[in-house]
């Protein structure tokens, strides 16, 4: 919003122009992944506006951490008040702290009002999931705990009405706590009704065999990186060559709500897979393309 107040006589009007801060956006910065302890590669950018979308400059932003892990210690802002140079841009930045998980960083106008936004960064990987929505979803990595309680730490204690997660085996599903742990391989369907950023800690689990049972089973990219259905069916000769598992693999969009034919599968991401044989237990090897 701009007001305009003035005096004027015969000879002259002079105007003075006033510009009321409104909003304030992110601009850039948000979900970083950084080291713990060490500052983030970026800084956290605000863009603070008048109502009519006008930038506005000499405003006092102030920056507070509103969230860390249990009992981490050290986190810290270059600046925890700046103010808007001429293109109405603040900036800030973050120092993790000595615990692994989520911080994160709340910008807001200063007298100028209540607006404000957040900001989010992780230590190392995470996955963000997306409220609302059913995520096909596995771990890419081998954990020292692989209970759901401690890898899904960000959405509080288990309730149905806050979380779920499901793995299908032998024909039906399996809900937490009654499902498998994370373990390499696995895939899961996972809804929660809040967003979260998912921070893990693990390794790299070498090469992974994974048991499939009679008909569909949920599977999951064990690393860090991609593997192409290919590479898969190609160190496995003697079942795809018999036919015994399906050639295709199948995910799911979960924006979408819809299942897609696979050609890789990616970290974090759950998949179907068919086995057309009736062998109680048929293993077959996901390799890593890392070479491990």
């Amino acid at each position: 919003m701009t007001n305009y107040c003035g005096s004027a006589n015969s000879e002259t009007a002079i105007i003075t122009v006033i510009e009321l801060a409104e909003n304030i956006t992110s601009v850039s910065g948000d979900c970083q992944s950084g080291v713990v302890s060490e500052a983030l590669a970026y800084p956290f950018v605000v863009e603070v506006t008048d109502g009519d979308g006008v930038p506005v400059s000499g405003v006092e932003v102030d920056w507070a951490i509103t969230r860390a892990p249990l009992g981490a210690t050290g986190q810290s802002l270059s600046a925890t008040m700046t103010v808007t140079g001429l293109d109405g841009k603040a900036e800030t930045r973050l120092t993790l702290g000595n615990k692994a998980g989520a911080y994160g960083v709340q910008a807001a106008l200063g007298t100028e009002g209540e607006a404000s936004t957040i900001f989010t960064a992780t230590t190392g990987p995470s996955f963000f999931l997306k409220a609302g929505l059913y995520h096909k979803f596995s771990i890419p990595y081998q954990l020292a705990n692989g209970n759901a309680l401690a890898v899904l730490n960000e959405l509080g204690p288990y309730s149905p009405s806050s979380w779920r997660l499901f793995h299908y085996e032998g024909g039906l599903y399996q809900e937490y706590p009654y499902c498998p742990v994370f373990s390499p391989g696995l895939g899961f369907w996972l809804i929660s009704a809040q967003d979260a950023v998912i921070y893990v800690e693990g390794v790299d689990p070498g090469n992974v065999t994974v048991t499939l049972q009679p008909g569909w089973n949920q599977v999951g990219c064990p690393y860090d990186c991609a593997v192409s259905w290919e590479m898969v069916k190609e160190a496995n000769p003697e079942v795809f060559s018999k036919g015994d598992v399906a050639d295709v693999v199948w995910g799911y969009d979960s924006e979408k709500g819809e299942y897609v034919m696979s050609t890789h599968l990616e970290p974090w991401q759950g998949y179907w897979v068919y086995n057309y044989t009736n062998l109680p237990i048929l293993e077959f090897v996901i390799p890593n393309p890392k070479g491990d």
